[in-house]
């Protein structure tokens, strides 16, 4: 402390004209979190690897996945047509049938 009240050129002297703070053991070991580099980019490491973790983690959840299509049409279309007039079962005088067969033919 005669270092600093003489204003010496020693390692002491960047404090000239300061008054000393008391602190805590809590408060001194807060600041120094506070103010180290060193101690911050340690907690960001932890970080990281806490983030790391819980993204290998997500490996194992759960996936589902739900696909489905409805059609509904209102025209129906045929894909055989018959081309005998015994095997439909339907009689000559009907005039749709009649003229299905004429074009047919």
């Amino acid at each position: 402390m005669a270092a600093i009240k003489e204003g010496g050129e020693g390692t002491l002297a960047h404090l000239r004209g300061r008054r000393p703070v008391e602190l805590t053991p809590e408060q001194a070991l807060s600041r120094v979190r506070e103010r180290s580099l060193a101690i911050q980019a340690a907690q960001q490491d932890q970080e990281i690897a806490e983030d790391f973790l819980e993204v290998s983690r997500s490996i194992f959840d759960p996936v589902f996945n739900l696909s489905g299509t409805y059609n509904r049409r209102r025209t129906y279309e045929r894909s055989e047509f018959i081309r005998s007039r015994g095997s439909c079962g339907c009689s000559g005088d009907n005039p749709r049938w009649a003229a299905i067969r004429r074009a047919l033919k």
